[in-house]
């Protein structure tokens, strides 16, 4: 039966039977960039436009650090409104992410979001959802357009405990009332799923909690944590739980399976995947490919005025500097001197010589470099490349 369970998941991963899955905008776009071009702006905007969050997740980043939870040091509001009348304005970018902390414990958050509104961006707003009531969504309703606006909505658990057991009390039943007001108020929700030990076994639950909810896109994230996390769960599970998902809502063709967040290495990991993997035929990279994601077409503001590449770069080694000290445009220019924008080149990745690499492309290269010091190392714990393959 386990190995019923990982075909199901490699056939949706690898061999593009996704009746349920979406290849998003990005991946679509980039194949018609050149390879080697670079964006002299970027075209989308990740605005973090609050420290300050009303939950504690078990599994959130700053988990037992309060104060990076303190919005002491952000932008103020006005600050932050007129820094996207500047992206849009300047800038001209196309789509943004709003997010935090949480954004609607931002006071100025109707402002920002008129900005982009009034300029048709499409916004993705990233939020728990338990702030927002029926005068709330009205309110968003009215400033938002729905075509081109969607709700990202974090949901750790299908059931009321499960879900309190990693966001905390009174976390579900708002949450759940949050993406009622929001669907009743003609917006899109995609509702994102980290999974963990806690909540590993209601993955098969997602499809009928979403369809009963007028969900009709879901995203499953993996925990980024230390491999030694109580949190982490048995890959095992993974395996199962994700292919019963899959299988209850492969016929749905209004349904949409964003990602599972499963990896080329999870496949790896299992002798039944590394078999399918063995059999998988993959077109060689050319000597010459990069590995490199980054092209100048993103760039993150963090609501300290912070400014990074992307969101998986948030370390000092990665930060291009501050808008409290610099304005964007000098801050912009130092991006060709920072390791994300460097050239990946295959052939000096530890990875150059793995059949593997056309199919994660050495993992991602900000967390290469937080690990290892070097983007040329794997971003993920691979064992091919001996966990990272540098000094792992």
């Amino acid at each position: 039966m386990q190995n019923s369970y990982i075909k199901t998941c490699f056939d949706f991963v690898f061999l593009k039977k996704k009746d349920i899955a979406a290849t998003g905008f990005e991946a679509k776009f980039k194949q018609f960039i050149p390879e080697g071009y670079e964006f002299s702006l970027p075209y989308q905007l990740f605005f973090k436009v609050t420290s300050a969050c009303n939950l504690r997740c078990k599994h959130c980043f700053y988990n037992g650090d309060e104060n990076a939870y303190s919005p002491a040091g952000d932008l103020n509001p006005q600050e932050l409104v007129d820094l996207a009348r500047y992206f849009v304005d300047e800038i001209n970018i196309t789509n943004v992410t709003i997010t935090g902390g949480e954004p609607f414990l931002q006071k100025g958050i109707y402002d920002i979001l008129a900005v982009f509104a009034q300029n048709n961006l499409y916004i993705n707003i990233i939020t728990n959802a338990t702030l927002i009531d029926s005068i709330a969504a009205k309110k968003l309703a009215e400033l938002l357009n729905p075509k081109i606006s969607v709700f990202s909505v974090s949901l750790d658990g299908v059931t009321k405990e499960t879900h309190e057991k990693i966001r905390g009390k009174n976390s579900y039943d708002r949450a759940v009332n949050g993406i009622k007001e929001l669907i009743a108020a003609g917006f899109s929700v995609i509702l994102n799923y980290t999974v963990t030990t806690e909540n590993v076994s209601e993955l098969p639950l997602l499809y009928d909690f979403c369809k009963n909810s007028g969900i009709n896109k879901l995203g499953l994230n993996r925990l980024e944590a230390d491999k030694n996390s109580p949190l982490i769960p048995d890959l095992n599970d993974v395996f199962k739980y994700t292919a019963m998902l899959i299988e209850k809502a492969r016929k749905d063709t209004a349904f949409t399976l964003q990602n599972t967040g499963l990896k080329t290495i999870d496949f790896l990991k299992n002798d039944e995947g590394a078999k399918l993997l063995k059999n998988l035929h993959i077109d060689e990279l050319p000597a010459g490919a990069s590995l490199r994601c980054h092209c100048g077409q993103r760039v993150e503001i963090c609501a300290d005025g912070k400014v990074y590449l992307c969101s998986a770069a948030e370390t000092d080694a990665l930060c291009l500097g501050s808008l409290k000290n610099e304005d964007f445009e000098t801050l912009w220019g130092k991006r060709k001197n920072n390791p994300l924008f460097k050239e990946r080149e295959l052939k000096n990745s530890v990875c150059k010589n793995c059949k593997y690499v056309p199919l994660c492309k050495a993992g991602c290269m900000a967390k290469a470099y937080k690990k290892y010091g070097s983007i040329d190392c794997s971003g993920d714990d691979c064992l091919i490349s001996g966990y990272g393959g540098c000094n792992g």
